[in-house]
């Protein structure tokens, strides 16, 4: 009876220490990183908490950075370019300043998630620190590397039979033959639209070139121009302008009306369309 009850405390003892090991597995704390570094000129101190340095792809990174500094010392953190560094889904939670007391504190915590599997890194991350006494200050910690493992493992999958796998590629060879068949006759229908376009416009841009000339002359027989006409009058004194030195200046006025936004004096655009006639000899057309 003696020697059951030694079993069964034994048991019992085995069972506790057991609990005891799974309960305190540290392991958390310890694979993740903790750096600090102190600004030794203006005393403030940079400390950051990495949670885990080896995840798997669906789980994210937790990174602590926190601030601490003394009064009459302005402290900026540096945050490192993330989307370098192969991070995506960056989530910034940056907390209140609070006093201590003894001087000040600030934590930003950084919900990092990678985006395929591989080594990875917590780049610098540093401080901007400035002083009357001390001027401008930066530190920076070293990066952290992380390894990001894939969740699927080696043994994952379904390892397909010879027969399967010849009947999966024949189907796939069919369908693909039809699927270039589909993008064939797709990309011969848009070669046909695109060139019937093409040929409409230019039959459009034919009827609608007017030279210069004839626009200043019509301009200058309009009371109301319309925008657009504005502009087609602007258009052609600036290449009349090439050959006319004296429509330059007129020109000047009608792009001043037509791009200061303000209410266009249509007596005055049509005044100087007349001028711009005048210089061009076109006076006897009109």
């Amino acid at each position: 009876m003696n020697w059951v009850r030694v079993i069964v405390l034994g048991l019992i003892l085995l069972l506790i220490l057991g609990c005891g090991d799974d309960v305190a597995v540290a392991a958390g704390e310890d694979a993740g990183f903790v750096s600090e570094i102190r600004e030794p000129m203006t005393g403030s101190v940079l400390r950051v908490e990495v949670d885990e340095t080896s995840v798997e792809l669906t789980d994210r990174v937790v990174v602590r950075a926190a601030l601490s500094w003394t009064e009459g010392v302005h402290v900026e953190l540096i945050e490192p370019d993330w989307a370098g560094f192969g991070w995506h889904g960056v989530v910034v939670e940056p907390g209140a300043i609070r006093f201590d007391g003894v001087g000040f504190r600030q934590e930003t915590v950084f919900l990092l998630e990678p985006f395929l599997g591989g080594d990875y890194e917590v780049p610098s991350i540093g401080i901007r620190a400035s002083s009357e006494d001390a001027g401008k200050r930066i530190a920076r910690l070293d990066p952290v590397a992380v390894e990001v493992t894939s969740v699927l493992g080696e043994s994952d999958g379904v390892e397909l039979s010879p027969a399967i796998g010849l009947a999966s590629m024949e189907r796939n060879e069919e369908d693909n033959r039809m699927n270039l068949g589909v993008w064939i006759g797709l990309g011969v229908t848009l070669v046909s639209i695109v060139t019937v376009l093409l040929l409409t416009r230019h039959d459009e841009d034919v009827e609608e070139v007017v030279d210069p000339e004839t626009v200043l002359m019509v301009a200058s027989q309009t009371e109301v121009l319309s925008p657009d006409d504005l502009g087609a009058l602007h258009r052609a004194m600036v290449e009349l302008g090439r050959e006319h030195e004296g429509i330059r200046v007129i020109s000047h006025e009608v792009e001043r009306a037509r791009f200061s936004g303000g209410a266009v004096d249509h007596g005055e655009i049509q005044s100087a369309a007349k001028r711009a006639v005048e210089i061009c000899g076109l006076g006897a057309r009109s």
